[in-house]
């Protein structure tokens, strides 16, 4: 008597084996999935590691002489504010915005929203205090804007269409 019942059926055997080289396949697709994710250090931009706020670290000073790309540093035209995947959208801001200067600022897990962190436990516990910053950041960069009204005030006063 045989200990497995069906080891002499063919049909059964090839659906165990068809299941066992698909199981065997899965593994070996989810390795190399897991492996796509590993990052080469010279990949990442050299402002990213700067310019994206610690997460798990009170907030300082925003670095704002080490975020600010362009041509005129001292008169940024765009904010980029936002969790890390706005982040990854500075590369391309940069190349659109070639002619004006870019601000980042950035937090993991910090979504750009005042008041969000009551309704996501999971917000990183500095998150609030980021945002405020930036908030104030913003105040501060339009004191020093010449015309900045025009760039905060223009949607606002766009008529809408019916």
């Amino acid at each position: 008597m045989a200990l497995w019942p069906h080891q002499n059926n063919p049909v059964r055997r090839f659906w165990y084996f068809s299941a066992t080289v698909l199981f065997a396949l899965g593994l070996w697709a989810w390795y190399k999935h897991q492996k796509s994710f590993d990052t080469n250090p010279a990949d990442i931009p050299p402002y990213q590691k700067v310019c994206s706020i610690s997460r798990i670290q009170p907030v300082g000073k925003l670095p704002r002489e080490k975020c600010i790309h362009g041509p005129d540093k001292m008169h940024p035209k765009v904010l980029l504010w936002g969790d890390s995947h706005a982040g990854h959208m500075m590369p391309m801001l940069m190349e659109a915005f070639s002619d004006v200067a870019v601000y980042q600022l950035t937090m993991a897990a910090c979504v750009p929203v005042i008041g969000y962190e009551a309704l996501a436990p999971e917000t990183p516990k500095f998150c609030p205090e980021f945002n405020q910053r930036v908030l104030q950041e913003i105040k501060d960069l339009k004191k020093r804007w010449a015309g900045g009204r025009r760039y905060f005030g223009t949607m606002a006063k766009a008529p809408v269409a019916r």
